[in-house]
């Protein structure tokens, strides 16, 4: 069922659940909800940006530039952040649950002012990081190679390899050779992925599996997987890489206003599903 939002719509006996099923009822209530949040913040005298679909109005000055076609929150929130960094702002608190959004702010952290805390939890527990003593610790490139750790380890909406969880993975990372660190770099940067790109993110596969391996290839280690009884590779494994570096060209995107067109396509026609094994992929 369809309300239209105005201030004579009654929804307040209306299920949130049933409410919000209906996609045109959320972007109106959206963009109620900003607009009176705007018109009551200009009657007490503050400062307020608010942003919904493409559009982003405030109560002091013109922000044409921050009108914005990014679809997702996570991207548009960093666009926000280092507008607001880029205009003096001494301290910012970037407040999300999604581990995404972490991985979004440190990449854009030399974008952001020192002061920038990243505020996770639900309800009344929250935890604050500061992202100052997490950049500092880092090198640029392993900064810019974050996104595409992430895509590759698991992210909301990706798998991950089977029994590698994140500690694993970062283990791996903190003792990655810089011929590594640049794929990761590189990662969504260009489709198809590059050879050399490629190489080195097997040889990454390869230690993550098998620590101090002289293996740099997922066929290798796939047999040597087998032969030792242990768990196998996705044998689909450029499929895997290409669909990650598709999702790492979008998150490249945050802090940006433009939403540029990604090619996800990956030619299916030469994976056999067959050639999956059960236990590759969690």
């Amino acid at each position: 069922m369809y309300y239209r939002i105005t201030d004579s719509t009654h929804i307040g006996k209306v299920p949130m659940k049933k409410l919000l099923s209906h996609n045109k009822i959320k972007m109106e209530l959206t963009e109620y909800i900003a607009r009176k949040a705007l018109d009551h913040a200009e009657i007490i005298g503050k400062r307020l940006v608010a942003a919904w679909g493409t559009a982003c109005e405030v109560t002091h000055k013109n922000v044409a530039h921050l009108q914005s076609t990014q679809e997702e929150a996570d991207t548009k929130i960093l666009l926000h952040a280092v507008d607001a960094a880029a205009h003096g702002a001494k301290e910012i608190n970037i407040h999300s649950p999604d581990t995404d959004e972490f991985i979004l702010s440190l990449r854009r952290y030399p974008q952001l002012c020192h002061e920038t805390n990243f505020v996770t939890g639900t309800g009344q527990r929250h935890r604050v990081i500061k992202l100052q003593p997490i950049g500092h610790s880092l090198s640029t490139h392993k900064i810019t190679a974050l996104p595409a750790l992430h895509a590759l380890s698991g992210a909301d909406n990706t798998g991950s390899f089977a029994g590698k969880r994140k500690a694993t993975w970062w283990k791996a990372f903190q003792e990655a050779s810089q011929d590594i660190i640049n794929a990761l770099t590189n990662l969504g940067a260009s489709e198809p992925l590059s050879a050399e790109t490629m190489a080195a993110i097997e040889k990454l596969i390869c230690k993550l599996y098998v620590p101090n391996t002289s293996i740099t290839t997922v066929k290798d280690l796939r047999w040597w997987l087998f032969k030792n009884n242990l768990q196998a590779v996705c044998a689909e494994h450029e499929y895997y890489y290409s669909q990650r570096s598709a999702m790492v060209a979008f998150q490249k995107q945050a802090g940006s206003a433009r939403e540029t067109s990604t090619n996800t396509s990956c030619n299916r026609a030469n994976c056999n599903e067959s050639q999956l094994l059960s236990n590759g992929l969690e």
